[in-house]
Formats: C-alpha cells, structure tokens, sequence
C-alpha cells in the first residue's frame, strides 16, 4: 500500500500545472550522499521517517452493511499517518533548491484529502478520504548528518491511510419467518430440545 501512495503523490506533483517536473527525479528513499550522487541533476526527495497509529480517528463501532440476501460486519480500518521529510536538490544552481521546495509545498498544499480519483482500486473501495498534510516539525537535529549531508530546509509532510485489519463477517438474511403456533398449555415440539 505504500508503494501505491507513492505512486499517487508522485502522479499528483507530475500532473500540477506549474510544477517543474521536467528532468525532475521524485524519490522516496533515504536522501542520503550516496542516494543523491546518482539523482539526477534536480531532484525531490520523500524520505518516509516513520508509521504510526493515528489513535483520534480509531471508531469501535461495526457498521451493518446490508445487501440483496445477505449482511456484513466489518470492523472500521485503523488509520496510520505516514510521516515524510520532504527536502529539494538541485546540483547544477542550488540557490533554486528553494524555489523547488516552494513549488512542492503550494502543490502538495493543492491535494488535501488526495483526489479519490487519484488513488489506488483498494483504497478508492474503501470510500474513505485520505488526508495529505503539511505538519509540525519532526524531530529531525541528527538526521541530517546520519545520512552524510548538511542541515537544509525540508517540509514535514502526513498522509493518514487506513489499515484493513480484518475481514468482513458475513451472514445470511431471514427471507420468510416462520411462525409456529401451538395450543395453549402445549408445546410445540420443534422448540424440545433434546
């Protein structure tokens, strides 16, 4: 699944009127000297710091579902923020890195939820909007110098994605009740157990 969300931010920067995506590379991977030595020349960079449970979206109800002879229980999917260090590069004039970084912030400010078109077949069934959103500041002091490069400007960026964690109970419905009547004080030999 976060591949596929991958693919759909990337759609959405590649397809923003305006944004340079022209001999742009989009990564989603650790932006480390290494990552950035085979880049190309300009070059943004999603680094995914962490998953976690999104906790104040958690519901505990099981919503009935209905249809044609059957019903269905589903436990709510849990949401989990997926948290990205959104940075800019480019090589060749590095004083446009944040111009670069601006145009990524205007156009990921643009797609909040994801457009439902836009997303995968499993989460478009789903029916739930995928919230995509700018956040404060990770904790990021160290990061920089792990991954062998200088401190630099970056966006702190969340996408909320829900987590089908169980299967749907399923059940048929009752098309024709049947009434059993008996005679007072007798009775009806379908309810003895036995």
């Amino acid at each position: 699944m976060i591949n596929r969300i991958h693919s759909t931010i990337d759609g959405l920067l590649r397809a923003e009127d305006g944004f340079p995506a022209d001999s742009l590379a989009i990564a989603f991977c650790p932006p480390t000297a290494a990552w950035l030595e085979r880049s190309g020349p300009r070059a943004i960079n999603f680094y995914l710091l962490g998953l976690r449970e999104n906790s104040e979206l958690r519901r505990a109800d099981m919503p009935t579902l209905r249809g044609p002879g059957q019903a269905s229980r589903r436990v709510p999917p849990r949401m989990f923020d997926l948290r990205y260090l959104v940075s800019a590069y480019d090589k060749e004039e590095p004083a446009n890195e944040y111009a670069l970084l601006w145009a990524t912030l205007i156009a990921l400010l643009r797609h909040d939820p994801l457009p439902a078109e836009r997303l995968p077949a499993p989460l478009q069934a789903l029916g739930l909007p995928i919230a995509a959103r700018i956040v404060a500041d990770e904790p990021v002091g160290e990061l920089w110098s792990l991954l062998g490069q200088l401190p630099r400007p970056a966006i702190s960026y969340s996408v909320t994605v829900p987590a089908e964690i169980t299967r749907p109970q399923r059940w048929g419905l009752v098309a024709e009740p049947t009434v059993r009547v008996a005679p007072l004080g007798e009775e009806d030999p379908a309810l003895r157990s036995g």
